[in-house]
């Protein structure tokens, strides 16, 4: 099957954290991260297109969340920390446009 763009982007924004992330010593997320790249550049159809998007929403919800994680270290806030929220901001924009 080809890619679509919403497919392809996904996938893309989801392996940018990713990489964010592994850089950033946030390894069990970043793997959890590129798992749901692979799906999405796999899904075989809409339908397994969307299961992505919402197992990717589902991260946003609840205390102690993505959607909570900062990065830091002994000095604090590390400068990615822009970059990061830039990205998680725009997965979130395209896994909801992908249920559309």
């Amino acid at each position: 099957m080809a890619v679509e763009m919403s497919e392809a982007s996904l996938a893309l924004v989801l392996q940018a954290i990713a990489d964010l992330l592994l850089d950033s010593g946030e390894a069990r997320i970043a793997l959890r991260l590129r798992m749901l790249a692979t799906q999405s550049l796999d899904a075989r159809d809409i339908d397994e297109q969307r299961e992505v998007a919402r197992r990717v929403l589902a991260l946003y919800g609840g205390m102690g969340s993505f959607q909570d994680l900062v990065l830091q270290d002994d000095d604090g806030v590390r400068a990615e920390q822009a970059v990061f929220d830039r990205l998680r901001k725009r997965l979130f924009e395209t896994a909801r446009a992908s249920l559309a």
